[in-house]
């Protein structure tokens, strides 16, 4: 699709925390959405983790991405993380721009606003070219996009969601405490402009008796009148590297296990995945926020 007047529908994956299971989500849709014929590109504007995805050309970016590159059944590019922040020394941050070391935060422009400039300028240009070139794309957010202390400078939510006109998916991660509080909370701390973009909730990793979900999805959605697009279950062979932040992942739920990673290569491996979140969401509605044929292409 090289067409400059037809560009990539986009639909962007945040949560109410990290490790809420974003990385997950975004995979299994890049999966799904590949399945039905569509050609569909991950993007992540903006990443800090300590492990990352090496690229033929030596460059680096975010493992989920490289991840959902496979799922989607393309080869991954360093437009699809254009921004990677790395700890170094102590008390430093390497920044990583397209792939390749750039310098360390703080010391590579004179400000925090010149900074804050060139790094929209980059996710801006990386994502126009994904768009020219894909049909889908499949945008992943970091942490939470109402932490309202780090706002001005957060380019990897809902800046990047109103850049890219996309609408959002919220992630609650129901295996953890106070996730119905989380996904109402987030959404209560977003500007009026933030929540309209917002399309609806995907509530994560739930197990147990589902005789209590009904009353607790009507309450959501009736004090934030927006859905609940689907309740993933509880995926505990699903082996993903969850790509939120600096943190330890042997216990996620996704939590990448190497061996299981080099027994299985290529899109199929993550067929189950996309299954259970196909058959959780409501696709329907996600193909009707694309404004695409839910057949596909094939």
């Amino acid at each position: 699709m090289k067409n400059a007047e037809k560009k990539a529908a986009a639909i962007m994956v945040q949560g109410t925390a990290s490790n809420v299971g974003k990385s997950a989500i975004a995979t299994a849709l890049c999966r799904i959405f590949s399945r039905a014929g569509y050609r569909v590109a991950p993007f992540k504007s903006w990443n800090m983790a300590l492990n990352s995805y090496s690229m033929p050309d030596g460059g680096e970016i975010g493992r989920a991405q490289g991840e959902q590159a496979e799922a989607a059944g393309i080869e991954p590019t360093v437009d699809m993380n254009p921004l990677l922040l790395k700890p170094g020394a102590p008390g430093q941050t390497q920044l990583f721009v397209r792939g390749h070391f750039y310098g360390n935060v703080g010391y590579t422009h004179h400000s925090q606003e010149a900074y804050l400039s060139f790094c929209l300028k980059v996710i801006r240009e990386s994502f126009a070219k994904l768009r020219q070139e894909y049909e889908i794309i499949v945008l992943e957010g970091a942490g939470s996009p109402a932490e309202i202390n780090l706002k001005e400078q957060d380019i990897a939510n809902m800046k990047v969601a109103e850049l890219a006109s996309a609408p959002v998916l919220l992630v609650s991660d129901l295996s953890r405490g106070g996730a119905w509080a989380a996904a109402l909370g987030t959404v209560m701390l977003l500007s009026e402009t933030e929540r309209r973009r917002v399309a609806g909730f995907v509530m994560n990793k739930f197990r147990g008796d589902d005789t209590f979900l009904p009353s607790a999805l009507k309450v959501l959605e009736k004090q934030t009148s927006l859905p609940v697009l689907g309740v993933v279950p509880y995926l505990q062979e699903v082996n993903l590297a969850e790509e939120d932040g600096v943190f330890d992942n042997s216990d996620s739920l996704y939590g990448k296990q190497e061996a299981a990673t080099t027994e299985q290569k290529g899109p199929e491996r993550f067929d189950a995945l996309a299954d259970a979140v196909e058959n959780a969401l409501d696709m329907p509605a996600l193909y009707k926020l694309l404004e695409l044929p839910m057949g596909g292409r094939l």
